[in-house]
């Protein structure tokens, strides 16, 4: 292989990787949220939800807010 070949390849491995890691954020960012969403249902508050997550209160009413429409 030529420098050209090789680095076309290390390319496509590189954005292989990145997608496989982008897939496995959204699928934690997922996991998050239906957590916090349980957590809520479960009247844990916000401001222990927040810590416990390691996002913002408004973060956490954002999500709520997104998910029902209003603040809870």
């Amino acid at each position: 292989m030529d420098i050209r070949e090789d680095i076309v390849v290390a390319l496509a491995e590189a954005s292989a990787r990145n997608r496989d890691a982008q897939g496995a954020a959204n699928a934690a960012a997922a996991a998050q949220r239906s957590a916090i969403f349980a957590a809520v249902d479960a009247g844990v508050p916000v401001p222990e939800i927040s810590e416990v997550a390691g996002i913002s209160r408004a973060r956490v009413y954002a999500l709520i807010k997104s998910r029902d429409g209003q603040f809870s």
